[in-house]
């Protein structure tokens, strides 16, 4: 699932991080949703990745990951371990019937090479 994960002092289409600040950019793959037993239909899970950091605080990922699969947190330049966070909120409809349901977090711990 995490392929890499990095610290770094600027981004493509983000730029410089903030004085004091660089961005952990995480790399993912093979992230799907597993089609369950029964008839539904407009399945759509949404993604909600955050990185909790050593002091407690968790940040949310900055808005839409990349095409490449690359999730995006602004943080301390500090950090050097962190836990990766995710958790899926998931809609459908079965029969008409709109049904939705939330999962997570999945928890990754991760260290933060310089």
């Amino acid at each position: 699932m995490v392929v890499s994960a990095r610290l770094d002092p600027w981004r493509d289409r983000l730029g410089w991080a903030p004085p004091g600040q660089a961005f952990v950019a995480v790399t993912v793959k093979d992230l799907h949703v597993t089609e369950p037993c029964c008839v539904l239909t407009g399945i759509e899970a949404e993604p909600r990745w955050t990185l909790a950091l050593p002091d407690g605080s968790v940040i949310a990922a900055r808005p839409a990951p990349s095409p490449s699969g690359t999730v995006v947190f602004e943080v301390p330049e500090t950090v050097t371990a962190a836990e990766l966070r995710l958790a899926l909120d998931v809609t459908w409809s079965q029969q008409g019937t709109p049904g939705s349901a939330g999962g997570g977090p999945v928890t990754i711990p991760l260290e933060l090479p310089r």
